[in-house]
């Protein structure tokens, strides 16, 4: 579970939620966006989304879902079945 435990932690990601960043997202940027450590699916997801509504050359929608999901955790993309399991 995701709960803030100090007002610092507020405060991180109270601006990662709403600080609207001037800075200009490329495409190479967006395809290299992973899933980081110790992050769940839903905060890499909203995370590559807010990126990507930066990106002004802008990508097809199903480039995008695309994208997102080749940088899920190799666990994860097995989990969807985008990839088969190697044992």
């Amino acid at each position: 579970m995701n709960s803030i435990k100090t007002w610092l932690n507020l405060e991180t990601q109270f601006l990662f939620r709403f600080y609207e960043d001037d800075t200009e997202v490329t495409m190479d940027k967006l395809f290299s966006i992973v899933q980081k450590g110790g992050e769940s699916v839903r905060d890499y997801i909203e995370r590559f989304r807010n990126l990507s509504l930066l990106c002004p050359a802008g990508m097809s929608l199903p480039m995008l879902l695309q994208t997102c999901r080749d940088n899920f955790f190799d666990k994860v993309k097995v989990h969807m079945g985008a990839v088969n399991a190697h044992t």
